[in-house]
């Protein structure tokens, strides 16, 4: 009897050994996703959600011709039609398609950020010195 279990015990430390010792920290451990965007976010909410997805592209090292598909994707409700549409015309008017996040970037802000945005922020800045 002492002999199966010295059997099975040593058959199980084979095993641990053979078997990957699981590391304490993995990439794969961690779910990093970027959030939905409806297009209805405050201008400061917006920008915080740009700076999520610039995070979670470094994080991810994500490719650059991925960067444009991927947030099409994450575009909801009134930021997808926005976007649909945004395509459509710049196709009608002979433009190029969008392909970099960069411009992407651009038109979000062109369009979910008002005009006077940074400008305020700067004037509430310097309202704090």
């Amino acid at each position: 009897m002492q002999s199966d279990v010295d059997e099975s015990s040593s058959e199980s430390s084979s095993l641990r050994s053979r078997r990957p010792q699981r590391q304490s920290f993995r990439d794969n451990d961690i779910k990093v996703d970027i959030p939905d965007f409806e297009g209805k976010l405050h201008p400061d909410e917006f920008v915080d959600w740009l700076q999520t997805v610039e995070r979670v592209f470094e994080y991810k090292e994500i490719l650059e011709e991925k960067k444009v598909k991927i947030i099409a994707v994450k575009l909801k409700k009134h930021a997808s039609i926005w976007w649909e549409n945004l395509k459509t015309k710049r196709a009608r008017e002979g433009k190029s398609k969008i392909k970099t996040w960069e411009k992407m970037c651009r038109e979000l802000s062109k369009k979910f950020l008002p005009s006077h945005y940074y400008q305020d922020s700067f004037i509430q800045l310097q309202n704090l010195r």
